[in-house]
């Protein structure tokens, strides 16, 4: 299960911070794990209107993202509301398991769900 140089698109936010997601259709939602040039683990993509980066650690199914920053545009007010919740929910997150071409990403009380982005 390499995270590593994959890139994801959200598909669900499951659980206590469960929301609409209709705004995914004009506003996706992606994440994408990198490793650069010296090694360093690195994520990073939009959340609907922002975009975001961080680094993580991953071994063995548990996952850990470090803070995250981002950048501070406004949007329409259900985009935002989604992009906050994620935002949370992925900074919070413990585990994660790929099936084929989806990823789960668990978090205390819920779990994101993803697909493969295609380029």
């Amino acid at each position: 299960m390499a995270l590593e140089n994959t890139t994801w698109r959200l598909v669900g936010l499951l659980g206590r911070d469960a929301t609409d997601l209709s705004s995914l259709a004009t506003s996706p939602i992606t994440l994408a794990f990198i490793v650069n040039t010296e090694g360093a683990l690195t994520i990073a993509g939009t959340g609907g209107c922002n975009r975001y980066i961080s680094t993580y650690t991953a071994a063995g199914g548990a996952l850990t993202i470090a803070p995250i920053a981002s950048t501070r545009m406004m949007g329409p007010p259900e985009v935002m509301i989604l992009e906050g919740r994620y935002l949370l929910a992925l900074s919070a997150a413990t585990r994660y398991a790929e099936y084929g071409d989806d990823l789960v990403i668990i978090y205390p009380g819920g779990e994101l769900r993803f697909t493969r982005a295609t380029r």
